[in-house]
């Protein structure tokens, strides 16, 4: 109903009960098969879920359009992105929330 298109970022034990449920309609981010991932993009997404300032850009990069955020082990990334002004939240429950962004045009954000 939103539209997923583009990658959506997501916890990494989320990663297998999104798929499931979306039917592997988008792709996820990370999940459980940690042997998949080189080590620097689990360490890129260890510091994003860990609050990283540079959340926004590596999102840019991944073309990241959805994310599902974790309450509770991903906090600092969970209050950025409820701050920031280029994502807009579709729904909040008490163990995070799914947003979704706002603007598309990747260029344009780049640039400001």
């Amino acid at each position: 109903e939103h539209g997923l298109e583009g990658r959506i970022f997501n916890p990494m034990s989320w990663g297998s009960w999104i798929a499931l449920t979306l039917r592997h309609r988008a792709p996820l981010f990370i999940d459980i098969r940690l042997w998949i991932y080189p080590e620097a993009f689990l360490q890129k997404y260890r510091e994003i879920s860990n609050g990283s300032s540079d959340w926004e850009a590596v999102f840019d990069a991944y073309d990241v359009n959805f994310a599902f955020v974790s309450a509770r082990t991903q906090a600092a990334l969970f209050r950025s992105i409820q701050a920031s002004a280029n994502w807009h939240p579709v729904k909040i429950t008490a163990q995070g929330g799914l947003f979704q962004r706002l603007s598309l045009d990747r260029e344009e954000s780049r640039r400001k």
